[in-house]
């Protein structure tokens, strides 16, 4: 692997830091169970099994940043990231190198075997499964350039057969670095990726293109003006539609054109979107400092919406990292981490009927872990070794729910993907 100066991945650490969904602020005292409205046929109550860890890291490693998708087989394929986390001599913490790695479960996400890496050194993955049998994977690629700088760029490959990897799907050019994978596939089998540039005169630009051929190659190559941290891509019934946490986009022509940038707030500073199985519902789940998270449905392809708050408690100051799951029946899964009781803990709930009323929430993990302050973002060098990740993730078969996560419960600065699988009693 290359060696690189130390400020290479400082610069990489400050932008991560810098990402405003990685932390939040913890309650004072504790809170009785939140009860939600529950759906008219939200009967089922949820268990979960004990956490465990996918692959313990080295002492000065950290693991974040989960993907989680269910392929035909009923496979469970599972991404993080694995970094070495460590202080240099000007005291700031740094998150290099890193690699992506990935497992599989085929035991419906009781336990997991590690595969070859997905890339070294790489980061920011994404995973997206059909029915047809096919799983994909985004993840961005480091690598040096001749004149010795960081180079990022977007990777689109598929796992569940051989096929060369993709490195020029994306909008690039000398001055691009690319950042923030995220891939979806459409209902045809259009292949979905999108991306960020963090480098150049369109730094946080938003990059999109799509595939027909199961990414070998790519169409529709663009750049959008951003949408904020972390922008999801979904293929909808009426239209396309690209969200962040400031706004979104639609295509009526399958991201051929875009429409003008819609401004809406989702969320506080992260989204995650789904749709239901027969597309014609957009499920947008956003962070949230009040009120609880904000759930935000359409049923016309984005010109309008309706929305449900859902967790609203006294004493929680903050939902974070949510994620939004429709499994094949229609039921809306959501699973977020709060500070209700003083410390971090990850909470499911799910709605039969469309995502207006939601089941009582119930307690994924098994340990309390902390999170750092959330006002402002510290700089890396006051960070103190509190990171977890930008997201957690999730993934259905039937009933069941798989949970992906990171979190600090070893102490700090060691944090440990997890995994919890949930199931109706």
């Amino acid at each position: 692997m290359a060696s690189y100066p130390y400020w290479l991945p400082f610069a990489r650490a400050n932008r991560m830091f810098e990402r405003p969904c990685r932390s939040l602020t913890l309650a004072v005292g504790a809170l009785t169970a939140m009860l939600l409205p529950v759906g008219a046929s939200a009967a089922d109550v949820y268990s979960w099994s004990p956490n465990v860890a996918a692959a313990q890291p080295p002492e000065d490693h950290q693991q974040g940043e989960t993907a989680l998708a269910t392929d035909a087989k009923g496979r469970i394929w599972l991404a993080f990231i694995d970094a070495q986390y460590h202080r240099v001599a000007t005291g700031n913490w740094i998150d290099w190198p890193r690699a992506v790695r990935l497992f599989v479960s085929s035991d419906g996400g009781r336990t997991f075997d590690a595969q070859p890496d997905l890339g070294e050194p790489a980061g920011d993955q994404a995973l997206a499964a059909d029915r047809k049998g096919r799983v994909f994977a985004s993840y961005v690629q480091y690598s040096d350039s001749s004149a010795g700088r960081l180079q990022q760029q977007i990777v689109v490959r598929r796992l569940d057969k051989e096929q060369p990897a993709n490195t020029s799907c994306l909008p690039w050019d000398d001055k691009t670095r690319h950042d923030q994978s995220s891939i979806h596939i459409g209902a045809g089998g259009d292949l979905y990726v999108i991306g960020a540039d963090i480098g150049g005169p369109d730094a946080r630009g938003l990059l999109f293109a799509r595939s027909l051929d199961d990414g070998r190659t790519c169409l529709h190559a663009q750049r959008l003006a951003g949408l904020g941290e972390l922008p999801q891509v979904v293929e909808a019934a009426q239209a396309t539609l690209i969200v962040g946490p400031g706004g979104y986009y639609t295509s009526k022509d399958h991201g051929v054109t875009f429409s003008v940038r819609r401004t809406r707030r989702f969320g506080q500073k992260l989204v995650r979107v789904d749709v239901s199985p027969d597309r014609k519902r957009v499920y947008v789940v956003g962070d949230s400092v009040s009120g609880g998270l904000v759930l935000s449905i359409s049923e016309d392809g984005g010109n309008t919406w309706s929305v449900t708050h859902i967790g609203a408690a006294d004493q929680v100051r903050a939902w974070r990292y949510p994620a939004v799951q429709v499994n094949e029946d229609g039921r809306v899964h959501i699973v977020w981490i709060d500070d209700r009781g003083g410390s971090a803990a990850l909470y499911h709930v799910y709605s039969d009927d469309g995502g207006a009323r939601f089941s009582t929430a119930t307690k994924i993990s098994d340990a309390p872990f902390i999170f750092p302050a959330d006002a402002p973002p510290p700089p890396p060098a006051t960070q103190d070794g509190t990171w977890i990740g930008d997201y957690l993730s999730l993934t259905t078969f039937g009933k069941t729910v798989v949970v992906a996560w990171s979190d600090q419960r070893a102490g700090t600065p060691k944090s440990v993907v997890r995994t919890s699988v949930g199931t109706p009693r």
